[in-house]
């Protein structure tokens, strides 16, 4: 999949959004909980910062690939679910999380349907679209 220069700056602006927004209701959040939590917490966020700084620089060269941000974006959203308390914040991570497995699913088989990718990895994909779909069930039943 070929994306226009457009689409990759305005996906990589959401993403660093969406990093920049977990990073901080992470540093909020850690000041009610214990000290090694807080610590955790905060050097979670000096890791998602960095992470941060990298994918601008790999953008920045043109070498950031459209499915290895969309994972680091998975990957922020599991943390903005660990420390999310209200359902329907929940709901809206978990919704936006199977967008992305979604995307990332269909371009796995793709790539699998031109012999360009084991089938396994389009396994694990699947795996992770239905783990997110079951969070998701889960969650809207206990609304």
């Amino acid at each position: 999949m070929k994306l226009k220069p457009t689409t990759m700056f305005l996906s990589c602006t959401a993403l660093f959004m969406v990093m920049s927004l977990g990073a901080t209701v992470a540093m909020q959040d850690a000041s009610e909980k214990d000290d090694a939590l807080e610590s955790l917490l905060v050097d979670y966020n000096e890791t998602l910062l960095g992470l941060r700084e990298q994918l601008a620089s790999q953008h920045k060269f043109g070498t950031l690939q459209y499915h290895e941000m969309l994972r680091a974006e998975n990957e922020l959203i599991d943390e903005e679910l660990e420390i999310l308390t209200k359902t329907e914040d929940r709901i809206a991570a978990l919704e936006k999380r199977l967008q992305n497995c979604v995307i990332l699913e269909n371009w796995v088989a793709a790539r699998v349907e031109v012999n360009n990718a084991a089938a396994a990895e389009m396994l694990k994909e699947k795996s992770q679209r239905l783990m997110v779909q079951i969070k998701l069930k889960r969650e809207k039943l206990q609304k």
